[in-house]
């Protein structure tokens, strides 16, 4: 069967051969929606899918009556009904080219936000990515947050008793995109903001992605731009809290006494783990990812590790931490390795937490370690493009993509660093 993206040239140009009944064209923007057309000339847009094994079919109207955005908006309508199998029935004696009717409704109702957060979270893309990660979708951690975004609740918790509570954006999943106004908005937040504030402002991020994908979808433009506003409103912007900046950090004064007890702490791998982060200002997640099979361990230049994190680079390693993780057995697949079925090191904060008792130190959480790293940096008078690259963090600007360093200088630099964390550990080597 042909397909094509529809344009206006390509419907007028679409002619069924005189030997044949009939002839289709499928759109390649909506699934489901074509274009069938006769010897005679007439062409309508028709609705083709599937609702188990029977094929379902619904002319939708004449190409002369609709534009391509209206047929994409119908035919994305009636996809949602054939996938949810609801609103929809067979007529009878049809066999496999049924005719889809709506029941009770006489017209297409528009589709709510639940209806289409489905199609989001599967076509969505994420909004700020450079490099390789562009064209990407969202991980698999970041959609089953926009699931659990949406859930409506009263289920048997699967962990402790009693059920789970609905969604921040459950109440909204009901209404169309049209009735996204600044005062329904407002009212939803104050409401979810009695729960979490945090969950609340995470909840209207996420919404505000969505609208964002449907602002360049044509069928959704005009109400997706009208709601993306409202969101955006002052009457919104003064519910919403600040900012927090995160600034706490192991002081210079304070490396001392936790580096100590860290070293005593009776997990060695734990040990290693927590120095390596203050060492690397590398994210825990990705620490604990580290494989074997990707780490080329050596001298000198040799020592790197391969990384897909942030446009397929090759990750610098240091003599001292190639000294800090070959101290470690190799007993998985992960350098960072523990007993459960993942293979991978648990959760450290209880570790990290005890090791701030024993030095008696207020506790501080992970990415404390990576702020020290980077107050370290800056102490070492590094420049902000050697910390991003050698902590395989997106750089924040486009100054810091230009000046990606070559391998040799990002190793003075990095070395510098660690020689200044020596000095005020007061210690020969960081092993």
């Amino acid at each position: 069967m042909p397909t094509k993206c529809f344009t206006e040239i390509d419907l007028l140009t679409f002619e069924c051969p005189n030997d044949r009944g009939q002839a289709f064209l499928w759109d390649t923007e909506v699934n489901g929606l074509g274009v069938r057309t006769t010897p005679r000339g007439s062409k309508a847009f028709i609705f083709q899918g599937r609702i188990g094994k029977k094929t379902v079919r619904k002319t939708i109207g004449r190409v002369d009556d609709l534009s391509i955005a209206e047929a994409r908006t119908r035919a994305l309508e009636l996809r949602v009904r054939v996938d949810c199998e609801s609103e929809l029935t067979l007529l009878p004696g049809k066999g496999n080219a049924s005719e889809v009717v709506e029941s009770g409704q006489g017209g297409v109702q528009p589709l709510t936000i639940g209806q289409l957060w489905t199609y989001y979270s599967e076509q969505g893309q994420p909004k700020r990515r450079i490099g390789h990660w562009r064209n990407s979708s969202f991980s698999p951690g970041y959609i089953d947050d926009l699931k659990r975004m949406v859930l409506p609740g009263g289920e048997r918790k699967k962990r402790g008793s009693g059920q789970l509570k609905p969604g921040p954006l459950s109440p909204l999943t009901s209404l169309a995109i049209e009735d996204l106004d600044e005062f329904t908005l407002r009212e939803w937040y104050l409401d979810q903001c009695k729960r979490s504030h945090a969950q609340a402002t995470r909840a209207l991020v996420m919404l505000r992605g969505f609208l964002r994908w449907c602002v360049v979808k044509p069928e959704f433009h005009a109400a997706a731009v009208k709601a993306m506003k409202a969101s955006k409103s002052l009457v919104m912007s003064a519910q919403q809290p600040a900012r927090r900046s995160f600034t706490n950090v192991i002081q210079p004064s304070e490396l001392p006494a936790w580096w100590a007890a860290v070293l005593d702490l009776p997990d060695k791998k734990v040990s290693v783990f927590l120095r390596a982060l203050v060492m690397t200002g590398r994210h825990s997640q990705a620490m604990r990812n580290l494989r074997w099979k990707d780490v080329r361990l050596g001298w000198g230049d040799e020592a790197y590790f391969s990384c897909h994190l942030y446009r397929s680079r090759s990750g610098l390693l240091t003599e001292e931490f190639v000294r800090l993780i070959e101290s470690l057995p190799r007993d998985s697949e992960f350098i960072f390795s523990g007993r459960g079925k993942s293979g991978r090191m648990p959760d450290p904060r209880y570790s990290l937490k005890k090791a701030f008792e024993n030095a008696r130190l207020e506790p501080r959480p992970l990415g404390a370690l990576r702020r020290t790293f980077i107050m370290l940096s800056e102490m070492a008078g590094l420049p902000s493009s050697a910390i991003t690259q050698y902590s395989l963090v997106p750089p924040p600007g486009t100054r810091e993509q230009k000046t990606w360093l070559r391998r040799p200088v990002l190793r003075a630099h990095i070395c510098h660093m660690e020689s200044t964390l020596k000095k005020i550990l007061r210690v020969k080597s960081l092993v």
